[in-house]
């Protein structure tokens, strides 16, 4: 973009959002009566793509893929929620700062959750927002914890700006007895009462007015970055009561295939309230959207909607990510703005990996030689011309995760690790991919498996971390386990303080409560014997 004016960039990154969840999504093979003019509005002046997809149906690794420019098998080791980004790749956050721009965000980024599960120091984690800032590429940034470590009551301090926020306000308390009625995974879906905090203090809602406030805070003389980081559509399914009113009479369809887990009332309400949170999404771009149009920035904005990965919501009995069928690995991907063709859309397959070129290329940043990102720029000003023949995504971790996938737009050749062979669909005559031709196509899945990594099992990695308790002054927590790729492991784990065994928990994350350390070093060492694994940690307390 020589001798061009460089845009700004605003990148509206949402997590758990299928899809056919949008009201210009008419091509699924669904009906879905969602509203979102906003984003209807963005594709009607930009391109909309329909064979999206993320390189990995997980928060944590789709998003570090994004931000290194690498797909899932090449990210620096990020296979699951359990490990954090290595500062060794550089983010194309750090290259846009490197060629001027204000590289701000705000929400819940995600690219070290191993920080703010459970089992870490909840004094270490997000309290000032501004965790890695510098490693990470921001010049200034607003990090919350994601929706299941907010839900862990034995934590009963603000753990996060959004929950100091709560706290100056009085509404902490109201906010942590929600979330510890929704904590357990089956209830954060069919528990689909409304909330009990006010509107205005939502969580995206507050996000989207704190994104504002540091957008006007930024310097008027250089062109930024904005990353919006939605924590909507994900589970629980808390709305609030005004998100409740607009939505609960409406009919949306039921699941392909269900299953009898839940009763038709439960997906019901189920859908009601993930499509309140479509809509809250939507209306809080229409915020920013007026914003953007106040400061007379919507002309020399690229803006960008996508997703980390989708939601099977039901379909196939299965519901949430880390799954291969489109609903789980299929993204949204709208982009509008300068030089991007009006009105477009593109039904080749993409995947919104490529997204970290295209902001370099806007930027006149240079793409790294080894990026597995590719610029959509030519496909943006030019619907016609073609980036990638195919797409791949996989995922390493936990039930039904451990799996590699290839998709040309049309066929989707799998490979599973509990399964004999490869699987392969045809989404045209099977949009819900239920029928494997693999058999009867036997040249389509040698053309395919070329492009496809193979799968490769995770040894199971043993951690152990001591850090004080913070409901008891003077204990230790021990936290110690072993990430696996294996559904639900169970391990026997012995925990050891100074050569003396202190306990052995028969689970995969083992939490022990040590009381009053004396001053000085404490060596702290796990062992899997079942595995042959051990992992030591030490402590200095003074």
């Amino acid at each position: 973009m020589s001798g061009e004016r460089r845009p700004n960039i605003l990148f509206v990154y949402c997590d758990q959002h299928r899809p056919d969840w949008l009201g210009c999504a008419t091509e699924y093979p669904s009906d879905i009566p969602v509203r979102t003019p906003n984003l209807d509005r963005l594709a009607a002046g930009g391109v909309r793509f329909t064979n999206a997809v993320c390189p990995s149906p997980l928060c944590s690794p789709s998003r570090v893929c994004l931000a290194a420019g690498k797909e899932y098998h090449n990210n620096g080791g990020v296979a699951d929620n359990l490990q954090c980004y290595a500062f060794s790749n550089e983010t194309f956050y750090t290259r846009l700062r490197d060629v001027g721009y204000y590289t701000f965000q705000a929400g819940k980024l995600d690219l070290s959750k191993g920080l703010d599960i459970p089992f870490s120091l909840p004094s270490s984690k997000l309290k000032h927002g501004r965790l890695s800032m510098d490693e990470l590429g921001f010049r200034e940034m607003l990090g919350v914890i994601g929706r299941w470590a907010e839900r862990y009551d034995h934590y009963a301090f603000p753990m996060d700006p959004y929950e100091e926020y709560l706290e100056r306000r009085g509404l902490f308390d109201v906010n942590m007895r929600d979330m510890s009625s929704r904590k357990h995974r089956r209830c954060s879906r069919y528990l689909t009462t409304p909330t009990e905090l006010p509107d205005e203090y939502y969580k995206d809602n507050w996000i989207t007015r704190r994104a504002i406030a540091m957008l006007n805070e930024a310097p008027p003389d250089r062109p930024w970055f904005l990353q919006l980081n939605f924590d909507n559509p994900h589970d629980p399914s808390d709305i609030t009561r005004r998100m409740e009113q607009q939505i609960r009479s409406r009919d949306i369809p039921g699941p392909h295939n269900p299953g009898d887990e839940f009763t038709s009332d439960n997906h019901l309400a189920m859908r009601q309230n993930y499509t309140a949170q479509v809509e809250n999404n939507d209306r809080l771009i229409g915020v920013v959207l007026e914003e953007l149009a106040a400061r007379r920035e919507l002309d020399n904005t690229l803006i960008v909607y996508t997703s980390d990965h989708g939601d099977m919501l039901g379909d196939g009995g299965m519901f949430g990510k880390g799954r291969w069928g489109w609903q789980s690995s299929g993204v949204p991907l709208i982009v509008s703005g300068p030089g991007v063709e009006s009105g477009a859309v593109n039904t080749d397959p993409v995947t919104n990996l490529d997204l970290a070129a295209t902001f370099l290329d806007y930027a006149s940043a240079g793409v790294p030689d080894d990026y597995d990102s590719i610029s959509m720029r030519p496909v943006l000003a030019d619907p016609t011309a073609r980036v990638r023949d195919h797409v791949i995504s996989g995922i390493v971790n936990g039930p039904a995760r451990a799996w590699r996938m290839v998709f040309d737009g049309r066929y989707k050749l799998v490979r599973d690790s509990r399964a004999n062979g490869p699987k392969l669909f045809d989404l045209t005559d099977d949009p819900f991919e239920e029928t494997d031709i693999a058999v009867g196509h036997p040249e389509m899945v040698r053309r395919l498996a070329e492009f496809l990594p193979e799968y490769e099992p995770v040894t199971p990695e043993p951690y152990v971390m001591v850090r004080p308790d913070p409901l008891h002054p003077g204990a230790y927590n021990v936290h110690a386990g072993a990430a696996s790729s294996v559904a639900n492991p169970v391990y026997s784990v012995e925990v050891y303080h100074n050569s003396r065994s202190v306990g052995e928990v028969r689970t995969n994350l083992a939490i022990i409560n040590i009381p009053d350390l004396t001053p000085g070093v404490h060596a702290f060492r796990v062992v899997i014997p079942d595995e042959g694994l051990t992992a030591e940690t030490e402590i200095v307390v003074t």
